[in-house]
């Protein structure tokens, strides 16, 4: 038995016709739809490398702060071992460059008993190693400070 039959080939035809118009308009995107992807796409491509950049800035900052730590510990071991000569006191400011950053130590060694920090009257023998390094970045300067106290 034939389906189409009793069906007047005309209406056939412009249901066809119909169907396929409305099928062509509303297949595959427009022209708005595909601009609004890509300004979607656009800002969260920016906001990844915005936060990329970021975590790229803090990561080399951490890492200039560590390598002044280290060079403010070796400065600090290095005048522990050198000892104290009994001199009043003695001032050393030396640059220093590590990874292409210049950074500047500046040191002190002091007897206690003319340090203004020590409170004791019992400070004889003892001596005040100070070590200040800093460093720029972006041009903004950055400090690492220590001192100890070293009985001789």
């Amino acid at each position: 038995m034939d389906i189409r039959a009793g069906v007047n080939k005309r209406t056939l035809r412009q249901f066809c016709k119909a169907k396929w118009h409305a099928k062509d308009s509303e297949d595959g995107f427009g022209l708005i739809e595909v601009v609004v992807a890509a300004v979607i796409l656009f800002i969260f491509a920016t906001m990844l490398l915005s936060a990329n950049l970021a975590s790229l800035s803090v990561s080399l900052f951490a890492k200039e702060h560590s390598t002044a730590t280290s060079i403010m510990t070796a400065t600090i071991a290095q005048a522990e071992a050198a000892g104290y000569n009994g001199a009043p006191s003695l001032h050393i400011t030396s640059p220093q460059t590590v990874d292409g950053i210049s950074y500047t130590v500046n040191y002190s060694v002091t007897s206690a008993a003319t340090s203004s920090t020590t409170k004791t009257s019992s400070t004889s023998g003892l001596y005040m190693i100070s070590v200040k390094v800093s460093w720029q970045n972006k041009g903004t300067t950055y400090y690492v400070n220590g001192a100890t106290q070293i009985a001789q």
